[in-house]
């Protein structure tokens, strides 16, 4: 949970939406499907759903192997 909180913040930060807004581990984010491209190409993020013609929402899902580098590389993608 304390991973995915730092996740979280970086992404408020960076203006992403939430999609659904979550306090777990899993963390949604709505993105325009070329802006969910580029990032997938750097990191490995779960497709959840394309809830229209333009955007795509992705899932961020840290564990007790998440690593403060992982996340750290995960935010310097953002």
């Amino acid at each position: 949970i304390e991973t995915a909180g730092r996740i979280r913040e970086a992404l408020r930060e960076k203006g992403y939406v939430f999609a659904p807004s979550t306090f777990t581990n899993q963390i949604f984010i709505l993105l325009e499907r070329e802006q969910a491209d580029a990032l997938t190409q750097q990191v490995e993020l779960s497709f959840w759903d394309n809830p229209d013609d333009t955007h795509t929402i992705l899932r961020i899902c840290t564990s007790w192997a998440t690593t403060r580098e992982d996340v750290d590389r995960l935010i310097a993608c953002l």
